[in-house]
């Protein structure tokens, strides 16, 4: 098979023995790690420590990552298509692929900022540590409803403090104290008008804390309590990641739902997982369909990768569906023959 192999490898808290979660495209590969070995989608049981996971694929080389498993972590290994003869004097080969997508993550999502929202925020920042510490000191003196809202000013300074995290320090500290906040605004403050904004912060806390299960169960409370919060597609947009990798049609139904808000900021990126959804459980007419969707969209200039991405998926899509007469006429269409 000539394509893209795409890995990722997820690594999630547990007790002494981490869930490693791994994902690729095509599916049904083989991975293997310190002894123990899946098909995937599937997950590795790996302890603490740094581990090196092979994947096997028919018609691919051997694969290889390290996974070094210490807490949340993500890993993303993009592979190389197979050479064909055709390939190695320079043409593609017939009727491939040349370049088999793997998904954009939320994160390449959020990485899509405009360069000048980037300068500003490394100015954020030392302003958000100022903020951070004349709210404490309000703190320790303010009384309720006051003290609730500066509890909640706090706690989002915190989280995105966190979010602005270089590698060397991933901001755990400070996404624990946010969300110690959070969890205060719920218990002590139920009828204060913000609690979905709390809830739904305390749910991707959860999540970039390693606990997958409780944010779910975070996200689905603030869909349930709070079904017309503005934070109800984002929520649906994180069940539908968060279940990606074990439940594919949970995860459709995440993203179903948080493409249902046409006003939704981050829409187009959940209709382009959706139509991946669709993809991962068999339906290839619906995924194709909704591919397209996002290729047609107006999209400001720094999210324009996610339509060449989209592009690509399409390609995909196509060739696996066995639609390759119907795929190549798409792209002829489009002045994009060089992708099928």
């Amino acid at each position: 098979m000539v394509g893209l192999l795409g890995l990722w490898v997820f690594a999630a808290v547990g007790a002494e023995v981490f869930p490693v979660d791994v994902r690729t495209v095509p599916v049904g590969a083989t991975a293997r790690a310190a002894g123990t070995q899946c098909v995937t989608p599937c997950s590795l049981s790996l302890p603490v420590g740094s581990h090196q996971v092979v994947v096997q694929l028919d018609g691919h080389p051997d694969q290889e990552a390290t996974v070094d498993v210490f807490g949340h972590t993500v890993h993303e290994v993009r592979f190389e298509p197979v050479p064909t003869a055709e390939a190695s004097q320079g043409r593609p080969a017939a009727n491939s692929v040349l370049a088999s997508p793997t998904p954009l993550t939320l994160a390449d999502w959020e990485a899509m900022r405009d360069p000048k929202d980037v300068a500003l925020e490394a100015r954020a920042r030392l302003k958000r540590e100022e903020a951070m510490g004349r709210l404490r000191e309000l703190l320790a003196t303010a009384e309720s409803p006051t003290r609730a809202e500066i509890l909640l000013r706090l706690s989002d300074l915190l989280y995105q403090q966190a979010e602005q995290a270089g590698p060397e320090d991933p901001g755990t500290a400070w996404v624990q104290e946010a969300a110690a906040g959070y969890q205060s605004i719920l218990d002590e403050y139920p009828t204060y008008a913000r609690c979905d904004q709390a809830m739904y912060y305390l749910g991707m806390a959860s999540y970039r804390l390693g606990q997958p299960e409780a944010a779910k169960e975070h996200f689905k409370v603030l869909a349930k309590r709070f079904p017309d919060s503005a934070y109800v597609p984002d929520a649906f947009l994180m069940l539908g990641e968060l279940y990606a990798s074990d439940n594919g049609f949970a995860s459709l139904k995440g993203f179903l739902k948080a493409t249902s808000q046409p006003d939704y900021a981050a829409r187009p990126y959940a209709v382009y997982k959706l139509a991946w959804a669709y993809h991962l459980v068999g339906d290839p007419e619906k995924a194709i369909a909704e591919m397209k969707n996002v290729v047609e969209l107006e999209l400001p200039a720094a999210k324009e990768p996610l339509r060449e991405a989209s592009l690509q998926s399409l390609a995909e899509f196509f060739k696996a569906a066995g639609l390759l007469a119907e795929g190549q006429a798409y792209f002829r269409g489009r002045g994009r023959s060089d992708l099928l």
